[in-house]
């Protein structure tokens, strides 16, 4: 399974390719070290990645999700001018924001206004969909004037007829206000199905294996990785490796966004340059994807809501 990165900066864009699923640790500090180079030519990078699901229709293969995460608004700065050029020129054909708008809940008119800078050109040019982070209040959502698509523990038909999937997202911006089952009941045509949770953890209390593709973020990828050993904290019950990435649990597949944005209580980036990845949805007509590791349930401190 191939990806690219690119960055962008003050000069044009530079892919740069490299083969996912390789098991040596020095490959991986290598990749690590090559983002962090990028990261200086521009704070945002981009990466896309194939996902392979169980037999997805024809007509849904090549379908493009720009998943963002963490966006943490607190003020304007090159990452947020950066992501925005981005999503504005990235080939995809719908965004999916999984969370974390803000820093504070009490600021939350602050992230709000930051917000809508950010989105207001994006939602003319393509569907975005929402879901509410730890670090979210609800009047973000409720007092947002744009087009966004938030999805409160239900979920939405994207697409047409044999072209369709279901679009679920589940409320986490406080302590058990998600609900999955809820969020899938009206997948009525058993469409395929992408779920949006903040939490990656979220992927081991699927009510079933209805669902498809989950997307997360809260980690930042761990935010700061070192060499040889990757994620130190993962801020949620899921290994160290799964901090970021794509990686498949049970049938499901998860993809958790490094996200864009840093937060306390140390707010900085090392080896794990903010990220917008592109999705690629491909078909998979077997239940096992090579390549991915498969992840069972660690007993690790979950992240708590702000």
């Amino acid at each position: 399974m191939a990806g690219r990165v690119f960055v962008q900066g003050d000069r044009a864009a530079t892919p740069i390719v490299w083969q996912y699923g390789v098991k040596s640790r020095g490959i991986e500090v290598a990749k690590e070290l090559i983002a962090l180079r990028i990261a200086k030519d521009g704070p945002v990078v981009v990466s896309e990645r194939e996902v392979a699901l169980v037999d997805l229709p024809e007509q849904l293969c090549g379908f493009r999700i720009a998943h963002v995460s963490d966006m943490h608004f607190s003020k304007w700065d090159r990452v947020c001018a950066c992501a925005q050029r981005l999503l504005l020129s990235l080939d995809y054909d719908a965004a999916c924001l999984t969370g974390d708008f803000g820093d504070f809940r009490h600021l939350w008119e602050r992230s709000l206004g930051l917000a809508e800078r950010f989105l207001a050109p994006i939602v003319d040019r393509k569907p975005v969909y929402a879901t509410l982070g730890n670090h979210d209040s609800r009047k973000i959502a409720l007092e947002m004037k744009l087009g966004v698509r938030w999805l409160h523990n239900e979920g939405v038909v994207v697409g047409e007829g044999d072209a369709a999937f279901y679009l679920a997202g589940v409320d986490q911006n406080v302590a058990g206000a998600d609900d999955v089952a809820a969020a899938v009941s009206g997948n009525k045509a058993s469409l395929p199905t992408v779920l949006m949770a903040h939490y990656p953890s979220t992927v081991y209390r699927l009510p079933d294996d209805r669902i498809d593709l989950v997307l997360s973020g809260h980690t930042h990828g761990g935010q700061i990785r070192l060499p040889f050993i990757g994620c130190v904290w993962p801020n949620d019950a899921i290994p160290r490796e799964m901090a970021r990435g794509l990686h498949r649990v049970g049938r499901t597949m998860l993809h958790v966004s490094p996200g864009l944005g840093t937060s306390l209580p140390v707010r900085v980036r090392f080896l794990c340059p903010a990220e917008i990845t592109v999705l690629k949805l491909v078909r998979k007509a077997v239940s096992t994807a090579e390549g991915d590791r498969e992840h069972q349930p660690e007993t690790v401190s979950a992240g708590v809501p702000v």
